[in-house]
């Protein structure tokens, strides 16, 4: 996009070339010289040339403005076989240095392309013409005291007393055969030249009859232009040349400005911290190491679900006002110094030359500022940042590897507790090693079909009735041995591998409810399967999952998928749309581990939640005598009932918890106490005993 002094400067020219066209058509730009308007002539000579004796002139005088410039009068008492001839001869460009009839060095008048005369002549025979000559000198063919040795450039004209003025174009002269023969000129000097002209004349051409002959000048003046039509289109195309790439020039250095610079908040962006730290690395002279902090905002999704996207905004531009604020601390290290914005609320902060301790410096100090709250459109907010910096060589070590060190130990930091930094050193690699080791060994037991499924069933808290079972995922690859699903899960997610996993466990479980469909359809039970969060920006999850539905003729009343709370935390308009595709299927939703997340109550209301399982951490301690925790829990079921939402206890271990659960009102409960989970055989088992009130388990009063 064009900028506006571009657009401007574009306009500005496109009617400078419109003024300086018409001005050419106008005539503005012409030029001329008048011999009578203080022209440097010298000296005038009339003259008549025929037989001794038998002639007479009269010499011209140059007299006073508005009057004759130049005049002559010849009296031809015979013709002469010779030449009989009445002239004037203007000098001009004289030199005082020189003597009045040597020849001088003239003028210049090239840049002129016609001639205006103003001449009359009276003669016997009113048909004569007169000759004009420009006569040009050159110091290759001309000497200084012959006056025929001038280059005549002539042309004969018959002048006009009724309409004396007349225009004569320049390219109507031609040279003087005589000329070129006497002087034995060469070609090449022989051409028309007006760069020199030290005399002009006027001269009666084929004089043929004796008597009187009175030349009269009264005006001599040549005119052009500064530039011809061709020339001036030249130049207006050079100028315009000229411009655009100048333009060009800084539209691109501007272009590049805004292609590296993130346009909110005014920092580099991921393109132009790259940029900057390659040519930071190749013009560094001092080998001393620098380092690169990468960190975000804890919690900036709550920020913005609480606050508002335009409030987000505005932490993002205070938070790098507030490094930059601290970075301006130390002026000498001002060129050592890059900040971006990579995008959401990512940072990267580099600074090359300085050592560990001084980054460890900066780490606290940037941690320490933002442990007060930020004043942001008059609220005070209070954020964290979990950071992690990596120490690398300016000169040999590539960004994207940089950043992947201090990404990874920030994943620690976030691990550790957030609202803190960690440095990548080797109990960092070798976390990142064996997670990676983990991820791809998930990938081989996926292939390998090393996993299986286990069923732990949900009770009706009314009658203890099984209406519900959680289909979990158990590995027995012996690389994972040791390494249950709450360790697994994250990593599959942050590698990209949840999306295989989810779609295996989600086929595997149609698959076995197919086989078994008569035991599914005399209990009408439903089945509840886990998925990941990422499942909610995969916009081809829901196509897959019509396609499975249909391949083995599922019950979609039947398939309740469950989501964790912090899935939540990041959900945008993509998610909340497959949420309800899904719910649209005729398939139900449950919200699990919640509580332990940042959704808010009042946003429970805009998701298509039909379930809500109360987080362990909730029932661990509910007894008669924690007030707390069973305020809490009556809060949620309140809640809950308020949005029609059917409610279901995770973890219930002790009769206690059961019963206080059951007098506060929660739907449906899930725990060891009750059953845990068990292989397909057992859990058919359990349905295949089932008495007609629906009671498996009896739980002591």
């Amino acid at each position: 996009m064009l900028s506006d002094f571009n657009i401007r400067a574009t306009f500005v020219l496109f009617i400078t070339t419109i003024i300086v066209l018409a001005a050419h058509k106008l005539g503005l730009m012409d030029t001329s010289f008048d011999i009578n308007d203080g022209s440097p002539t010298t000296f005038v000579t009339s003259f008549a040339e025929g037989v001794a004796n038998n002639q007479t002139f009269d010499e011209g005088t140059k007299i006073t403005r508005n009057d004759a410039l130049f005049s002559a009068r010849c009296s031809i008492r015979e013709i002469s076989a010779d030449a009989s001839r009445c002239g004037v001869s203007v000098a001009i460009g004289y030199n005082s240095s020189l003597k009045k009839h040597e020849l001088a060095n003239g003028f210049d008048l090239s840049k002129y392309d016609h001639v205006e005369i103003d001449a009359t002549l009276d003669s016997p025979n009113q048909n004569n013409r007169v000759r004009l000559s420009l006569r040009n000198y050159n110091e290759n063919y001309s000497t200084p005291n012959d006056f025929a040795s001038l280059k005549l450039n002539s042309l004969n004209y018959l002048p006009n007393k009724e309409f004396p003025s007349k225009r004569i174009e320049f390219n109507s002269f031609r040279v003087e055969d005589s000329w070129i023969k006497e002087g034995n000129i060469s070609f090449e000097d022989s051409k028309v030249d007006f760069s020199n002209i030290a005399f002009i004349e006027f001269v009666t051409d084929d004089v043929n009859e004796v008597g009187d002959y009175w030349l009269q000048i009264n005006k001599i003046s040549f005119h052009g232009q500064l530039f011809n039509e061709l020339a001036l289109l030249q130049i207006i195309i050079l100028f315009w040349l000229i411009a655009i790439i100048f333009l060009v020039a800084r539209q691109s250095k501007k272009l590049q400005v805004i292609s590296n610079t993130d346009a909110l908040t005014g920092l580099l962006n991921r393109r132009g911290i790259t940029d900057w730290s390659y040519k930071k690395g190749t013009n560094l002279q001092n080998r001393r190491k620098g380092f690169l902090f990468y960190f975000d905002i804890d919690g900036f999704k709550k920020v913005n679900d609480t606050h508002g996207h335009s409030v987000g905004d505005e932490l993002l531009c205070e938070l790098g006002n507030i490094v930059k604020g601290i970075l301006a601390g130390n002026p000498n290290m001002q060129n050592n110094i890059g900040l971006s914005r990579l995008a959401g609320d990512e940072f990267v902060l580099i600074i090359s030359r300085i050592n560990k301790d001084e980054a460890n410096h900066f780490a606290a100090l940037i941690l320490e500022k933002l442990s007060s709250p930020i004043v942001i459109s008059k609220r005070l907010i209070k954020v964290g940042l979990s950071m992690g910096i990596s120490s690398f060589d300016p000169s040999f070590d590539e960004f994207e590897d940089i950043l992947s060190r201090a990404d990874s130990a920030m994943y620690c930091a976030k691990r550790d507790g957030k609202n803190r930094f960690r440095v990548f050193d080797d109990h960092v690699r070798d976390a990142i090693y064996r997670r990676k080791q983990i991820a791809l060994n998930i990938r081989l037991a996926a292939e390998n079909n090393e996993f299986s499924m286990v069923y732990m069933p949900i009770f009706r808290a009314v009658d203890l009735y099984i209406h519900k079972v959680e289909v979990l995922l158990r590995c027995h690859s012996p690389a994972l041995n040791g390494i249950g699903p709450d360790e697994f899960i994250p990593i599959t997610e942050e590698f990209g591998v949840i999306q295989n996993i989810d779609l295996m466990v989600i086929e595997t479980t149609f698959k076995h409810m197919h086989k078994n469909k008569q035991v599914f359809e005399n209990s009408n039970i439903k089945v509840c399967i886990n998925i990941s969060a990422k499942e909610l920006n995969n916009v081809s999850f829901t196509s897959s999952l019509e396609t499975l539905l249909a391949d083995y003729r599922i019950n979609p009343a039947q398939i309740e998928f469950e989501i964790t709370e912090t899935s939540l935390v990041e959900i945008d308009e993509q998610s909340i749309k497959i949420l309800n595709q899904i719910r649209d299927m005729g398939m139900s939703l449950a919200l699990d581990d919640f509580g332990t997340g940042y959704t808010a109550f009042s946003h429970i209301v805009n998701y298509p939640i039909d379930c809500l399982k109360i987080d362990k951490s909730f029932i661990d301690d509910l007894t008669e005598k924690n007030e707390v925790k069973k305020t809490l829990v009556k809060s949620i079921l309140a809640i809950a009932s308020s949005f029609n939402l059917e409610t279901v206890a995770e973890g219930i271990e002790k009769d206690e918890q059961f019963r206080i659960l059951k007098e506060l009102g929660c739907g449906s409960i899930q725990g060891y106490l009750l059953s845990k989970p068990i292989s397909w055989i057992h859990f058919k088992a359990l349905l295949e005993d089932q008495d007609g009130r629906g009671s498996i388990i009896k739980i002591a009063n």
